[in-house]
């Protein structure tokens, strides 16, 4: 990916500003998309390894980008782009894409660095790259093995892979369910277990016996990752079973009249037993107090109710025995999700990642159709209060949209201008 060369030469931001962006990178994103063990990254920058190691000053400037996203400091705006959506793009844009040899083996760094890059370039105004991006990322792990079981890994190291796989496996079944396209890789071919459910600071704490060990009676912020990687096998299910090629369909044998409804309703069995296997700490409470894990809580819970779309959403507009009960649970999925959204806005508790953008964006359409088709289902006794909803996922696309460059309120707000005139002309 970076040149052998020995010329390679990357240009920091100064290094108060550097402390700022990963300190905003850690709070910001890794609570979501926990990537890196901050502690062995924060010794490593302190070390110098990003000025002597091309692949970790990459991982560096990576974070830096990402870090730039949340603040309006304007040292991170590249000179002459005085834009938002420019933020942090002078560090991404030194990182070069291109390997001098395909020969040489990956090494963590580098496939961290692919996973940091995708998630900014879901923040661009060309999202799809980040599927292309993640893609990579995960058969550089597959040509190391990364998905399978291997004892021979030390702890730690063993835990770095661990958490960089499992976000790319994460990242690979949402992407692939906002472009519809297929997954780079399928559960099957997976066995290597999920990362610890052990908060940073417990990683090594000098004695054998509590390494790796989260404290009894504290919840650790890596249960998130977790319920999060088991939700999205589900997604990951329903994509391949629901959305495949008739040949796969035949050569499984999903055949017959019955066979969707039986899908469906299993799928629908399986989130129920994920909802109940959620811990505590993360169930939905609109008053939690602890804020890392109301974040935590509003993203699993985005995620669950975008995965009942998924499940259903294709069925509202054929011709079936599930388009009413699949119209249903689709619009009370976006009517949940519009009101998460809305929470956050009055706690003023928004978790800014961009995968929630186009969970607002669906939640949004999701509602649109609903009061479109209201006349004939049936499901729509208040258009007006039903259209609140619709202005609660626009007014967090809205204040989304000042530091991301995907811009999606204008769709929304097209159709929304469109039914206000129809329902004008009676």
């Amino acid at each position: 990916m970076i040149s052998e060369s020995a010329h390679w030469h990357f240009v920091f931001p100064e290094y108060s500003l550097m402390g700022t962006l990963i300190a905003l990178y850690f709070k910001h994103i890794n609570t979501s998309v926990p990537i890196l063990h901050r502690p062995t990254f924060e010794t490593n920058v302190g070390e110098g390894l990003h000025l002597r190691d091309r692949y970790f000053g990459a991982v560096v400037l990576l974070v830096c980008a990402l870090g730039s996203r949340y603040t309006d400091d304007p040292r991170t705006l590249p000179e002459g782009y005085p834009n938002r959506h420019a933020a942090g793009y002078m560090w991404f844009e030194q990182v070069p894409w291109l390997r001098k040899s395909l020969l040489e083996s990956p090494c963590l760094y580098e496939v961290q660095l692919y996973a940091l890059a995708s998630f900014y370039l879901l923040s661009t105004s060309s999202p799809q790259a980040a599927w292309t991006t993640c893609g990579v990322a995960l058969r550089f792990c597959q040509a190391l093995g990364v998905h399978r079981k291997n004892s021979r890994r030390k702890a730690a190291d063993g835990q770095h892979w661990k958490r960089v796989f499992w976000s790319l496996i994460i990242a690979d079944r949402i992407y692939s369910s906002f472009m519809g396209r297929a997954c780079c890789i399928q559960s099957e071919d997976i066995d290597i277990d999920l990362p610890a459910e052990c908060d940073d600071e417990y990683w090594d704490t000098g004695d054998p016996s509590t390494s790796f060990k989260q404290p009894p009676g504290k919840p650790s912020q890596m249960a998130y990752m977790t319920c999060l990687a088991q939700l999205s096998e589900i997604l990951a299910f329903a994509l391949r079973n629901l959305y495949s090629t008739k040949k796969y369909l035949t050569l499984v044998g999903h055949t017959g009249p019955d066979w969707e409804r039986q899908m469906v309703s299993d799928l629908d069995s399986a989130l129920n037993k994920w909802l109940d296997s959620v811990p505590d700490f993360l169930r939905w409470d609109p008053n939690r107090e602890d804020p890392q894990f109301f974040e935590q809580s509003c993203s699993l819970y985005c995620i669950f109710y975008h995965t009942q779309i998924q499940i259903h959403r294709q069925f509202i507009s054929k011709k079936s025995p599930l388009m009413f009960t699949s119209l249903a649970i689709c619009t009370n999925a976006a009517r949940s999700c519009s009101r998460l959204f809305s929470l956050m806005i009055r706690r003023g508790a928004i978790v800014s990642i961009p995968q929630h953008m186009i969970l607002a964006f669906t939640a949004g359409v999701v509602l649109l159709m609903n009061i479109w088709g209201g006349k004939k289902t049936g499901l729509v006794n208040d258009p007006v209060h039903e259209m609140s909803d619709v202005q609660a996922c626009l007014d967090f696309l809205k204040i989304m949209e000042s530091g991301f460059s995907i811009i999606l309120c204008p769709s929304i707000e097209s159709v929304v201008a469109d039914l206000d005139y129809c329902h004008s002309d009676g």
